[in-house]
């Protein structure tokens, strides 16, 4: 009978989701338009709205709520171009509805009349998109980033490399599911699209992450990460954490 201990050790070497071998020629790339499921600004937009919002978006960033609302809107909203386009009253209590089923990992839809996307939504209600992500950017600096904070701090460390892998393996498994995650590096945050990963010519691989950088909302970009040839650790990163909610 295989002991207590050995059996711990190979469940130490599988994630949620599958093992770390099937991660040898992953390649998944879920759809995301930036032309229509992006939001209508950037962060450090010099076109921010009025005081408070010029002052924290433009100058200080609103990353992770750029991207928590154009995930909510991916999830939780549903357009209908052909509809009588809604009051403003009504796409305030209908944006409330939706960030509010996202961050409990609901997924309920609510349907937008006279809107065919979220840019579309976003161009007739900027401002009030832009106090919901300021909102939502402070709600997620506080929790769950706070607590990361040391980590980024302390840089690419031996466990944070080990524990990089496992949040390779949570952005595996919620493409897998049909999920985008929303991954926070260093004082960033981005909603991943896709990942591919291919082996490189000394045996390591090598993880290409699509991704939607709310920086510059015009195209994806592809952040890359080497993983070393047993999957067990990245390669020379700092931290990096998969901030989903949960449920999502």
């Amino acid at each position: 009978m295989m002991s207590f201990w050995v059996a711990l050790f190979f469940a130490s070497t599988a994630f949620a989701g599958g093992s770390i071998g099937d991660l040898g020629n992953y390649n998944v790339q879920l759809p995301f338009d930036v032309a229509t499921e992006a939001l209508c600004f950037k962060n450090y937009d010099p076109h921010a709205g009025p005081w408070p919002l010029k002052q924290i978006g433009a100058k200080h960033g609103i990353c992770q709520g750029i991207v928590s609302v154009a995930r909510a809107f991916k999830y939780n909203a549903s357009f209908n171009c052909q509809g009588q386009r809604i009051s403003r009253a009504q796409a305030k209590v209908k944006l409330d509805r939706i960030m509010k089923l996202h961050a409990r990992g609901r997924s309920e839809q609510v349907g937008i009349d006279g809107y065919c996307n979220l840019q579309e939504f976003c161009a007739s209600n900027r401002a009030m998109l832009e106090w919901k992500a300021t909102y939502v950017n402070a709600a997620i600096a506080i929790s769950p980033l706070l607590g990361k904070v040391w980590a980024f701090h302390r840089g690419a460390t031996a466990k944070t490399q080990l524990r990089n892998m496992k949040a390779v393996i949570k952005i595996r498994d919620e493409l897998d599911a049909g999920k985008t995650p929303l991954l926070a590096v260093a004082w960033h945050v981005v909603l991943v699209t896709g990942m591919r990963v291919s082996t490189l010519w000394n045996g390591d691989h090598r993880a290409d992450l699509t991704v939607y950088d709310p920086n510059h909302n015009d195209s994806k970009d592809i952040w890359s990460y080497v993983i070393a040839r047993d999957f067990k650790r990245t390669i020379g990163e700092g931290a990096i954490f998969v901030i989903s909610p949960r449920g999502r």
